[in-house]
């Protein structure tokens, strides 16, 4: 937790930030974090690996994290602004989650991640 004075880790470089991309937006489930990018781009980190706990893919993508815990970025559709993102786990799932992304233009992205 941030308070007066103190000031977040960082624990693993951003390929957005390092790319020279701004993020504009990040949700997370508690396994899945999610950052929103300028091009249109959302970038996945599996949070879980940093606990040894790491997810088996993302189930849909058929993707695996790099030894980072990041996943390689996804393209929406539309190349806006990505404005605001959600993480939904249903019940029950069985380790299934989306990633829901609204966009500058007016675009909603919906991935099963």
């Amino acid at each position: 937790m941030s308070g007066p004075g103190r000031r977040g880790k960082r624990t693993a470089p951003t390929p957005g930030g390092a790319a020279g991309v701004g993020l504009r937006c990040c949700a997370s489930d508690g396994a899945l974090l999610v950052a929103g990018g300028e091009g249109g781009r959302l970038h996945l980190w599996d949070v879980a690996s940093m606990t040894g706990r790491a997810r088996p893919g993302a189930g849909g993508l058929g993707l695996l994290p790099g030894p980072e815990g990041w996943y390689p970025p996804l393209a929406c559709e539309s190349r806006a602004p990505v404005n605001a993102v959600a993480v939904l786990a249903p019940p029950g799932g069985g380790g299934r989650c989306f990633v829901a992304a609204a966009q500058d233009d007016g675009a909603l992205a919906l991935f099963e991640a």
